[in-house]
């Protein structure tokens, strides 16, 4: 909407409600309330999930030298590796990020500066582990499909 603002002049506001006015005139919903939310959540599923684990894949494969094939986006979109991203995604960055707005009722001494830092270091602690999960499970999608050849010669 940033873009749009820019381009038209307008405030996203006024685009916000061209698009409200035309979605409810041309599908008869007096609330799209639900889609808008919709859109957000799948939007942000796609920039904090989805194309975390095709990049990561991608810095696997490059490290890993299997450039000449390129199915490291298909290992990256496996249904593992976007679970594993979706549930780091949620639990250790949605969730704790939540914790950002949270101001408990503290005297206004040293205590809360500290309990601000506190507050804000476990949701980095948190968002760190969410990366490190990310990569682990980027770097088993390298491993997933075809076998190496150490692989097959345990296989057979």
């Amino acid at each position: 909407m940033g873009l749009a603002d820019r381009v038209s002049g307008q405030p996203h506001r006024v685009l916000h409600s061209e698009i409200n006015a035309w979605v409810i005139a041309r599908f008869g919903w007096a609330d799209i309330t639900p889609l808008i939310q919709a859109e957000v959540w799948i939007s942000r599923w796609i920039r904090w999930a989805v194309l975390p684990a095709a990049t990561l894949s991608l810095l696997a494969a490059l490290l890993t030298r299997e450039t000449r094939r390129r199915d490291w986006l298909r290992r990256a979109w496996h249904w593992r590796t976007l679970l594993a991203a979706t549930l780091a995604f949620v639990l250790l960055f949605a969730v704790p990020w939540q914790l950002t707005g949270w101001r408990p009722q503290v005297p206004p001494t040293w205590i809360e500066p500290a309990v601000a830092g506190l507050r804000l270091g476990v949701v980095f602690l948190l968002g760190l582990a969410g990366a490190a999960v990310m990569i682990i499970a980027a770097a088993g999608a390298a491993s997933i499909g075809n076998p190496g050849p150490m692989d097959r010669r345990q296989h057979d």
